[in-house]
């Protein structure tokens, strides 16, 4: 199995590659007032508002640090309409993806969130693998499908609003 890896608090965590649609640099983000403390902003991505989770905020509790081993990987969830939804989660060291072996030892999640799915035993350190969809319920930003309102088009930013 393909996963992208990445630590919070010092602890490994995993994101299987099937979920993850790309993983780019950290960007500007632009904040939303009275958003979850866990939602760090939104920025375009091919012309959708993309909202990112700060995982180490929504699971650590402290804010991801700016370093260059900081990324967001941008991930499909699965909204409890049935709808989809592009969601950016940020997290420390997130440099690599790799295989593990499909007979690697599981065994159930070691804190009970509903975003945690199995714990992978590899090379004796445990290996958290995260669940996006539930993270993104859990965590309060259940959001509507992107609808054509919500997406942007080029110099669209720019422009005055039109009068009726």
């Amino acid at each position: 199995m393909l996963v992208i890896t990445f630590r919070i608090s010092g602890s490994a965590y995993a994101l299987r590659c099937e979920h993850v649609l790309a993983v780019i640099p950290e960007v500007e983000l632009r904040p939303l007032a009275h958003g979850a403390a866990c939602l760090r902003g939104v920025f375009a991505y091919r012309g959708e508002l993309t909202p990112v989770v700060d995982l180490c905020q929504l699971v650590a509790g402290y804010r991801c640090p700016p370093r260059l081993s900081s990324r967001i990987a941008l991930v499909h969830c699965r909204q409890p309409d049935g709808s989809h939804r592009t969601v950016g989660l940020l997290a420390e060291h997130m440099t690599e993806a790799r295989h593990l072996a499909e007979s690697l030892a599981t065994a159930a999640p070691v804190a009970s969130l509903p975003y945690f799915a199995e714990v992978l035993l590899e090379a004796g350190e445990p290996l958290q693998f995260l669940e996006p969809s539930a993270l993104l319920q859990v965590s309060g930003l259940s959001l509507p499908s992107a609808p054509s309102a919500m997406r942007i088009t080029a110099g669209e930013e720019d422009r005055e609003p039109t009068q009726p």
